[in-house]
């Protein structure tokens, strides 16, 4: 189930924050699956101490270490991770890219939907 990605960049996420995060909760072995489907893997699954620099508080939480493609860079943090799997479930439509040409320069708009996906 957990392999070493040498040379891959990893994430190391809170399971309970992602999962709120998410909007859905996952054994294990079904978050393993799910992330499977999606393109990355999980690499370990791990209890630690986590220390929050906001308020120096330390609480125990169990953490999924993710091996991230490199061309993956929108999954680098929780928050996009998060909503890189909301889009890939259905619940959350994908941006939208816009090209604008002005003055011989391109210009890239891109279009935020903040709606949950058609069922």
């Amino acid at each position: 189930m957990f392999k070493n990605h040498q040379g891959m960049p990893n994430i190391t996420l809170i399971r309970d924050h992602l999962f709120k995060a998410v909007g859905a909760e996952y054994t294990d072995e079904a978050f393993d699956d799910l992330c499977f489907e999606f393109g990355v893997e999980v690499d370990d699954v791990e209890t630690q101490i986590v220390e929050f620099t906001a308020d120096g508080s330390k609480e125990e939480h169990v953490v999924y270490v993710i091996a991230i493609p490199a061309n993956r860079y929108d999954l680098l943090c929780m928050e996009g991770f998060a909503r890189a799997l909301r889009i890939f479930l259905g619940k959350e439509a994908a941006p939208v890219c816009n090209l604008y040409m002005f003055h011989e320069c391109v210009y890239i708009c891109f279009t935020l939907f903040y709606t949950r996906a058609a069922s």
